[in-house]
């Protein structure tokens, strides 16, 4: 294993169904640090479960978007970049166009994870800012194409599953109106809860009682940023950030009673998530009743930390 200098700096690229997102870091003494962020939402999966493709338009939105965040790691001089898909990249009929036009215009180098991996890489990265305790715990991470589940309990993953249900394909499949409507929401949570209720007996008897929830990635950021009424984004108050059951329930009122244009102006809510956010509040609220939990830990940190550190060749310390 080779050793990393303090002004080395690493990069890795999330190219997900609903956001692109690229972060460049440096270890310290065996703890990474951001030194750069950066996110866009290109939509990629709009549309996928009725042409099974990539639309033209969020094609091309999404490689200007890696075209940027290529000058971004020339910019810094990063040692070392690693580029990982999920969701809807790896369905789609055009994946592999993508990812070769990506390629052939950035030089960066795609890899199509498996939902398995995106959760262990997701529960990798969560670790590194949270203390998920002794007890276990309950990770989740809602995509836009997909939701991935940790169950570790201890220090040991014991169960690591992905579900083929995110924000964007779950509203895209049974939203129709704005806001929506009564019997579209009853659709939802009845497909959430159906997907999630085949966990219980894929993880029964390593799931400690008192095992803590964690949820990270954009619906939980959102959804804490709300709670916080935070106007600029700040990762060091939402790491840690402990969200309960019942304000859940309201934020999902005020959110369902309102149609996309007047969810724009809810602060904390950024531009590209106002229809979504219905579904990924959805998917939150039934994890949080199945697994009978009244509380639960919002993580910034997941997959863009995961990626890096489980990257060959670091030198780190969790």
């Amino acid at each position: 294993m080779m050793n990393n200098s303090p002004h080395d700096k690493f990069a890795s690229i999330d190219i997900g169904t609903n956001t692109i997102r690229l972060l460049i870091a440096c270890f310290d003494n065996g703890a990474l640090h951001a030194i750069k962020r950066s996110l866009n939402i290109t939509r990629l999966g709009k549309g996928f479960h009725n042409t099974g493709k990539i639309g033209e338009e969020a094609f091309w939105a999404s490689i200007e978007v890696l075209i940027g965040y290529a000058a971004q790691i020339t910019e810094f001089g990063v040692k070392s970049t690693r580029v990982c898909a999920t969701g809807v990249l790896r369905k789609a009929d055009n994946a592999g166009e993508f990812v070769n036009e990506a390629y052939k215009r950035t030089g960066l180098n795609i890899q199509i994870i498996s939902g398995d991996k995106e959760a262990a890489m997701t529960a990798t990265g969560v670790k590194s800012a949270i203390d998920t305790g002794s007890a276990g715990s309950i990770i989740f991470d809602v995509g836009g194409g997909s939701t991935e589940f940790i169950f570790s309990h201890g220090s040991h993953d014991a169960v690591v599953l992905s579900l083929d249900i995110g924000a964007v394909t779950l509203y895209e499949s049974t939203v129709k109106n704005d806001p929506p409507s009564a019997d579209e929401l009853t659709a939802m949570n009845k497909t959430v809860r159906d997907a999630i209720k085949g966990l219980i007996k894929k993880t029964a008897g390593c799931i400690d009682s008192d095992a803590s929830l964690i949820f990270t990635a954009g619906t939980a950021t959102t959804l804490a940023a709300m709670s916080l009424k935070m106007g600029s984004y700040d990762p060091d108050m939402i790491n840690n950030y402990t969200i309960t059951y019942d304000e859940l329930k309201t934020l999902y009122k005020e959110l369902i009673t309102k149609t996309m244009c007047e969810r724009m102006h809810i602060t904390g809510i950024e531009k590209g998530r106002e229809d979504v956010i219905v579904s990924g509040a959805a998917i939150a609220i039934n994890v949080m009743e199945i697994f009978k939990k009244d509380k639960m830990i919002i993580s910034d940190s997941g997959l863009l930390e995961g990626i890096i550190i489980d990257s060959p060749g670091k030198e780190t310390k969790i």
